[in-house]
């Protein structure tokens, strides 16, 4: 497990007490904790999660949703003009892709534990969320996920 100690930003101290966790992208610190959306949050003093995740964004380069495009640089880049952008011979960082699952989960949306949680039986439907009775999975309500061709992926 790759971690460093630092100064914590939050704390004035003259020893380090902040361990980043490089492989899980977390942090723990003397009286903080979490992960690197909750790190900018408490830097930036923002409350909330959703806007400091948008400042974690533009930091990396990160076009906002309804802008759409691609990010000008990867998160943690440096950041360069975009005559240097263009001169730049790096290649693409490649994107994350989920294959599909090879499988499809038998999930039964009719379960007490949504109808406890006042789930409502369209969205059961619409979500595909249900209650999963075998597999890794058995026990526990699952929500699948699709990828953009609608494919399952998780």
């Amino acid at each position: 497990m790759r971690s460093v100690a630092t100064l914590c930003p939050f704390l004035n101290e003259t020893k380090p007490s902040l361990k980043i966790n490089l492989e899980r992208k977390i942090f723990t610190g003397s009286a903080v904790k979490g992960d690197i959306i909750k790190f900018v949050a408490l830097m930036e003093k923002e409350t909330r999660l959703a806007k400091a995740a948008e400042v974690l964004a533009r930091i990396c380069g990160i076009p906002p949703a309804d802008e759409g495009g691609t990010p000008a640089e990867p998160c943690g880049a440096s950041v360069a003009s975009p005559s240097e952008r263009q001169s730049d011979a790096s290649p693409p960082v490649p994107a994350v892709v989920n294959p599909p699952l090879t499988f499809t989960p038998k999930l039964e949306p009719n379960h007490p534990y949504l109808d406890a949680r006042n789930v409502k039986l369209a969205e059961r439907e619409t979500f595909g969320l249900g209650y999963c009775d075998c597999g890794m999975m058995r026990g526990r309500i699952a929500i699948p996920i699709h990828n953009e061709r609608g494919e399952l992926v998780a």
